[in-house]
């Protein structure tokens, strides 16, 4: 694709043949003619074009001379350089061309197949009147051969071409670490693909080629490479090493390496090879290896608990290191040991065999579809009951292999005293329609098995001609039983007990049963239903059913649309709330969000307005909307009005269900009202929370605010008769008053407010962080000194004022060991320090300080690093206990440094 050829013609680089179904250029640039014709003979010139580079050539035109034009039809005749593949050489995930070009008169027809009778690729596509076959991305399957048909009329012609695809190599399995024994015979191999014929394989030991060539004559004679396979005879302790294969062709390169190691050990049984107990079921058969590592080999056998080994024939025998009961007796409980040994020594394992007798196992039938299997042992400790692994097969045949059985099964386990009850649920639906088709299901379990016929489900067959009748909001169906219908031959009697009328619209299609009892067979084929939503359309159908199951549906009716009617749902979440002293919002939930009864949903708001002394005044108000909500505006009055408002819905079939009155307060200025603290509490430098309470509450004298007053005013919705509120960065608290509409209320005793005090803002700088020998029983300890902050406005001996140190144990640690020092205690509070004891020595520690006071933390400073040094280290150090020294960091302490 890095080139391409075209042809001009006419002595002109501006002409381009075009293609044609008598013409073809191939993609090694050669131009075909199917048949020439005297229009053909011109002069022509090859193109090379290179598109990477936005450049091309031509060469020198010549000329085609026709004598005389090809009239005579003839039969396909394909070339003998046809059909062809490009590229050349191809690879995995490449595009490919196969091209196929054939002489003939008329043109003939191309068809591309594979000779092996598989499809072409679906990726493949058909280019230049079916002459070339590319396939994008070229697979390991599309290999083959390849047959091009070219037909006209007047006869067939057919040839075949190979593709063959190169591949990176594969190593179909990697090599895996080995552990052998001297003098044995150590065989590695790399297998590859069956197809893979050409690839190079090369061996290395420790990175080096393994040429026996190359080697003394001693090893030359234990090392044989047979390309993928190596083998090393009398192998030795030297032998031991990393081992590599490297395959490669001209595609890629493929490797594989795995440790060897060549060393004799005596037999050892790992953790988890052999179980220490093992359960049997009385009357089973028991299989038990003896698995352990050893090299070389060796030999195991088996011994009972007297220490007799077992004989190799019998019911309980060892053969070839395998203890083997059959039909398990309760005398065969007990112990037994397995003896692994060869030339290095030997080595034992016990296993406890533990006998349980055969449990009770039932599988019941509760109902039509739902099975349990249960199963209850003894097995004298309930810890020791292995689980029963239940198993279900359906006609024997696994469930978990059936995808058109549903099923669903639960586990439960219970205990009652040595008694375990193991039971398991699975729920299927019978398919059985004939009496003499068996359908049985079987429950397996560790302890057994049992099995059940599912019950006989008689053929129910759907009801005929449906018809529907409508009259207003009612709909009745009508149908007929079917001919078909199948007699119990039990009871002979009918198999039909009633109908189940479905239902679904057109908005929710899926099919729903109608809030009826069944039809029972005895009465009409016919039910009428009423409640049907208006103004919506219907489809139904009907179902025959028994006491045990239930029959496939007749024929959906057509669709039928019921009429339309007045709005059926209520009103609610009506609400109002104050726009101003004569104009009130309202709002409430809308009705038929989904489905409309109705045409054109509309809502009627109607209120009425009496005074303060319930005097009604006569008119009635009476306004409509679209929206749910509306505006009403009322006329100023001095009096408090009360305001009595409900809503409709209606459409252009009627109006609906009138909601609940709903009651407003109305009143011009409001009623002010004295407002007074009763609680109040400092939270920290900048916040203060507090709450205050009305007094003298009517409906008219609804507060909307309240002011709070320091240097600037500050206001808050409120719709309680108590609030907290929280202010931020307040020094002192002066008043409170009231704001009703613009007009203040009398404002209520003054509260004086102290904030507390603000946390350090200066964070300290850590000077000295060292280890120092100690005289005392401590003998070592850490000394840390740091700057001192000021502490504004605070009283020196008090216990809130101070340092606090972090320590971290390592560099990333998420919490520290908080220690406090305060002020008081410093000796120098001008030159702080501290000692630290219990830290432990070659432990990594972080370290910060910050300040403290009643208003909080101040900024923590830049962390110091330190990691103790060995007990060796320290001055005297042999005079110093050791278990003293390592003491936990739970232990760690802070003590004053009183002198240096």
């Amino acid at each position: 694709e890095s080139y391409s050829f075209l042809w001009l013609y006419d002595s002109s680089t501006e002409r381009i043949l075009p293609y044609s179904e008598r013409t073809l250029v191939s993609l090694d640039g050669t131009l075909y003619f199917s048949y020439v014709t005297k229009n053909d003979e011109t002069s022509y010139a090859c193109s090379l074009s290179l598109p990477y580079t936005q450049s091309g050539h031509y060469g020198p035109f010549f000329r085609l001379h026709v004598p005389v034009s090809q009239t005579t039809l003839f039969a396909p005749r394909l070339d003998t350089t046809q059909p062809q593949i490009f590229p050349e050489s191809l690879s995995v995930g490449s595009t490919v061309y196969l091209e196929c070009f054939a002489y003939g008169n008329p043109v003939p027809i191309y068809k591309w197949s594979r000779v092996d009778g598989k499809t072409l690729n679906e990726k493949s596509l058909l280019m230049h009147h079916g002459r070339v076959l590319r396939i994008d991305s070229v697979e390991l399957s599309d290999m083959g051969r390849y047959r091009c048909s070219a037909a006209n009329s007047l006869g067939v012609a057919a040839k075949e071409v190979t593709l063959t695809l190169r591949s990176p190599p594969t190593i179909v399995i990697p090599l895996s670490d080995r552990h052998v024994a001297t003098v044995s015979d150590l065989i590695l191999e790399c297998p590859l693909s069956s197809t893979d014929l050409h690839s190079s394989v090369e061996w290395f030991k420790d990175a080096k080629p393994i040429v026996p060539i190359l080697m003394p004559s001693e090893r030359r004679k234990r090392f044989h490479v047979d390309h993928n396979r190596l083998v090393v005879n009398s192998t030795s302790t030297s032998d031991s090493g990393v081992y590599q294969c490297i395959v490669s062709n001209e595609v890629g390169v493929a490797s594989s390496s795995a440790y060897v190691l060549v060393r004799d050990s005596a037999p050892i049984f790992p953790r988890q090879s052999m179980p220490r107990k093992i359960f049997a079921v009385n009357g089973s058969l028991l299989s038990i290896p003896c698995f352990y590592h050893a090299s070389p080999r060796g030999h195991s056998r088996w011994a009972d608990a007297g220490g007799a080994k077992l004989p190799h024939k019998g019911r309980v025998r060892d053969r070839h290191g395998v203890l083997i009961i059959e039909n398990v007796l309760h005398d065969d409980a007990g112990y037994f040991f397995c003896t692994a040994h060869n030339r290095l020594g030997k080595a034992h394992s016990q296993v406890e065999l533990i006998v349980l007798g055969k449990a009770c196992q039932t599988v019941s039938n509760y109902y039509t579809i739902n099975i349990s299997c249960s199963v209850e042992i003894d097995c004298g400790r309930v810890t020791d009951c292995p689980e029963a692994l239940f198993q279900w097969t359906f006609d024997n045949r696994s469930v978990n292999f059936m995808p058109g059985l549903h099923f669903k099964t639960k586990v439960e386990i219970s205990a009652r005293g040595r008694q375990l009850l193991q039971k398991v649920d699975i729920q299927v639906i019978s398919t059985r329609t004939q009496a003499g088709q068996p359908q049985r299901v079987a429950c397996y379990s560790l302890y057994g098995e049992d099995s059940i016929d599912l019950p006989y489900r008689p053929f129910l067959p759907a009801p005929l001609a449906l018809k529907v009748e409508q009259d207003e909001q009612t709909v009745r169906l009508m149908w007929r039983r079917s001919i078909n219908t199948h007699r119990d031959t039990r009871n002979h009697t009918d198999v039909v007990g009633g109908y189940l009328v479905e239902l679904r619209t057109k908005e929710d299609r899926q099919w729903r049963a109608v809030p009826r009892r069944i039809v029972a067979e005895s009465e009409s084929h016919s039910i009428t239903l009423n409640d049907l939503i208006p103004n919506t359309l219907y489809q139904f159908r009907v179902r025959t059913v028994d006491a045990f199951t239930m029959g496939e549906p007749s024929s959906p009716s057509p669709w039928v649309k019921t009429p339309p009617a007045a709005p059926s749902e209520t009103i609610d979440g009506l609400r109002w709330r104050s726009l101003d002293n004569s104009t009130i919002f309202v709002e409430w939930n809308p009705v038929e969000t989904v489905h409309h009864s109705g045409d054109h949903l509309r809502y009627r708001l109607s209120w009425s307005v009496d005074d303060a002394y319930l005097t009604v005044i006569d008119n009635v108000f009476i306004t409509e909307t679209k929206s749910p909500q509306a505006i009403l505006k009322l006329n100023n009055s001095k009096e408090c009005r009360m305001l009595v408002f409900s809503v409709r819905p209606m459409n252009d079939q009627g109006a609906g269900l009138i909601s609940t009155d709903t009651v407003a307060y109305v009143h011009r200025n409001g009623e002010p009202r004295y407002v007074s603290f009763t609680n109040v509490s400092v939270l920290n430098s900048t916040h203060v929370s507090f709450s205050w309470e009305w007094q003298n509450e009517n409906e008219c004298g609804k507060a909307r605010a309240v002011q709070v007053g320091n240097t600037l005013p500050l206001e808050l919705s409120l719709s309680k008769t108590s609030k907290k509120f929280h202010s931020c960065k307040l020094l002192d608290i002066s008043y409170v008053n009231l704001i009703l509409q613009g007009n203040y209320g009398a404002t209520s005793k003054v509260l004086e407010i102290m904030t507390k005090q603000k946390p350090p803002s200066e964070a300290p700088i850590i000077n000295k962080l060292s280890l120092k020998t100690m005289n005392d029983h401590v003998g070592y300890t850490t000394i840390i000194e740091w700057s001192a902050i000021e502490f504004p406005y605070t009283n020196l001996t008090d216990d809130t004022t101070g340092y606090k140190i972090f320590v971290y144990v390592s560099e990333t640690a998420s919490e520290a060991v908080k220690l406090t020092m305060p002020v008081s205690q410093l000796t120098n509070p001008d030159r702080p320090s501290a000692r630290l004891d219990g830290l432990r020595l070659m432990y990594m520690y972080t370290i910060q300080v910050a300040g403290y006071n009643s208003g909080g933390l101040g900024p923590l400073s830049a962390s110091r690093t330190i990691r103790l040094g060995t007990q060796s280290s320290l001055e005297n150090s042999s005079k110093i206990p050791f278990d003293l020294c390592l003491r936990w960091i739970s232990l760690l302490s802070l003590v004053a440094f009183l002198s240096l």
